[in-house]
């Protein structure tokens, strides 16, 4: 079935040939495609951060994650990591890389999410490390067994950014903290990024004005 997905262009895109580098930036559950740019004004972020010469210019896709299933605000169900996988991999990457200047090279792709989008990051990261080079998980942890078995090296010589953020508030702070722990003690370089508030957009805004700039340096 047919699916939508945001992109925000930089200024200049329009009038200018070059190509971009891509983050993939996912929403939680119960949220839709639009979440980033209607609430958490992720294309605002993006244009100040740009405007104070803080980030380098970069196409942002925002698809949508409640894959297979409808939209439900129901905080016990989640899309299946797998699902969005194969949707964003197979369905969005080729239609961003066909209409969009970007760059197609791990280097220049990253991607990140708040909760649900959080877990999908990671997992999707954790899969994909020949496709991505930056994965960030706001307020969300991943299938902590999937990290125990990874290979260290291979994650540290992968990833430029492993980002993990958090507000000490937040009901899954634990979980979150749990897999930081596990990073620290596998010896994984990441970023733990601890804050106060709970589980909420003005932390998310705040991570991603915090991960955007370590983006494609």
């Amino acid at each position: 079935m047919s699916r939508m997905f945001y992109v925000y262009t930089p200024p200049g895109y329009e009038s200018g040939q070059q190509k971009y580098p891509v983050l993939y930036l996912l929403h939680g559950n119960g949220q839709i495609e639009s979440s980033w740019t209607w609430t958490g004004r992720a294309n605002v972020i993006m244009d100040n951060l740009l405007a104070d010469g803080k980030v380098k210019p970069m196409i942002v896709v925002m698809p949508y994650g409640h894959i297979p299933r409808e939209i439900k605000p129901d905080p016990t169900a989640s899309a299946s990591p797998l699902a969005i996988e194969k949707e964003l991999l197979d369905g969005v990457r080729p239609e961003v890389e066909h209409k969009y200047r970007v760059l197609t090279d791990r280097d220049h792709r990253a991607i990140g999410g708040l909760s649900m989008g959080a877990a999908q990051s990671l997992s999707i990261g954790l899969h994909n490390l020949d496709q991505f080079a930056y994965v960030a998980a706001f307020s969300g942890g991943g299938n902590r067994t999937e990290w125990e078995k990874a290979d260290p090296a291979l994650l540290n010589k992968k990833l430029k950014v492993l980002w993990i953020g958090c507000g000490t508030e937040d009901p899954g702070y634990k979980s979150v903290k749990a897999m930081d722990d596990l990073l620290t003690g596998k010896k994984i370089k990441h970023v733990f990024n601890e804050s106060g508030g709970g589980h909420s957009w003005p932390n998310w805004q705040v991570y991603l004005s915090k991960y955007a700039p370590l983006l494609f340096q």
